[in-house]
């Protein structure tokens, strides 16, 4: 069982026990899907947290960025970025750049 997997499976499990997840529900699971190389899953998720409200912090930004970034996505990358830079609360650092410059070795 992928651990990505294990990860859904609780935050389905908090949904359907009415518990709302929080920011770090969503970031551990998007640096579940990280890990695992599941760059669809994490940008479905990073748009339901957005959906449901949930303010993306750095740590979830960084996790899907680098998911995206491995997985050559770089149109999700450089919006994420964008996104990043207008968002109150959200800070562009040399691990944000480093980190999206994976993209772009990808795409050579």
């Amino acid at each position: 069982v992928l651990q990505t997997d294990l990860a859904f499976e609780l935050l389905n499990t908090m949904k359907s026990r009415g518990i709302a997840p929080d920011i770090t529900s969503y970031a551990s699971c998007l640096a579940a899907c990280d890990k695992e190389d599941e760059w669809q899953r994490s940008k479905d998720l990073f748009e339901e947290m957005q959906q449901n409200n949930i303010k993306p912090n750095n740590v979830a930004c960084l996790s899907a960025l680098s998911s995206w970034s491995k997985a050559g996505r770089t149109n999700e990358v450089f919006e994420l970025i964008e996104y990043m830079e207008t968002t109150d609360g959200l800070e562009l650092s040399l691990k944000v750049f480093g980190t999206a410059m994976v993209v772009c070795d990808k795409n050579k």
